[in-house]
């Protein structure tokens, strides 16, 4: 596991450049569709959402995906917070999928 958690750092880390103080992912994470914003404090500054490129999507996703397998499919929802240095936390929590049900067009 600790492996995902490597290469789910250095997504982020190259999402967020060399300059990032913290870099925080937020992501739903379900069969059907996932769902990431990636959000970087530049060292001295703030927290600012960033674009990022597909092949960084890809990378977060399939970490994601093995690491929430990995952990039993326990949690949909989860916030990934890498501090400058390498240290991060990983809070999870099980959330419905807004696709599923009566209206999947008020999902978002």
């Amino acid at each position: 596991m600790n492996e995902l958690f490597m290469a789910l750092g250095a997504a982020v880390s190259s999402i967020c450049g060399e300059d990032f103080e913290e870099a925080t992912v937020h992501a739903d994470v379900f069969d059907t569709h996932t769902k990431t914003e990636y959000y970087c404090k530049r060292r001295g500054g703030k927290d600012v959402f960033v674009e990022s490129e597909p092949g960084d999507n890809f990378t977060v996703y399939s970490a994601l995906k093995q690491i929430k397998e990995g952990m039993g499919n326990s949690w949909t929802r989860c916030v990934f917070i890498l501090r400058a240095g390498g240290k991060f936390t990983f809070e999870t929590e099980l959330v419905d999928n807004p696709l599923e049900g009566d209206d999947p067009e008020s999902a978002f």
